[in-house]
């Protein structure tokens, strides 16, 4: 699949790939490195619309546009008030004072 949509070295980046939303799925469901997983999501699906989507109409690229904007909205706002960030800054804050 990835060979015919032309990506560079498809034998890598196909397991990488998968590798890769799985961590960014068990960081988002955390909200440990909220920030680094909301970039990296971002970034995966613009790569995935660009080489797979690119003359597909909205309809076809919705999906994968929605998690472009989940991703850089994590990576802007973070994780929350009850993610694992937050209660590792509150710790890390309170040690601190």
């Amino acid at each position: 699949f990835l060979t015919a949509a032309g990506f560079p070295l498809p034998q890598l980046s196909a397991p990488l790939t998968v590798w890769m939303q799985l961590a960014i799925g068990i960081a988002f469901v955390l909200g440990a490195a909220t920030r680094l997983a909301g970039l990296l999501c971002a970034l995966t699906f613009v790569i995935g619309i660009a080489f797979i989507h690119a003359r597909d109409d909205l309809r076809a690229i919705w999906p994968a546009l929605a998690l472009v904007l989940i991703g850089f909205d994590l990576f802007v706002r973070g994780g929350g008030r009850w993610s694992a960030d937050a209660v590792i800054a509150r710790r890390t804050a309170t040690a601190a004072a």
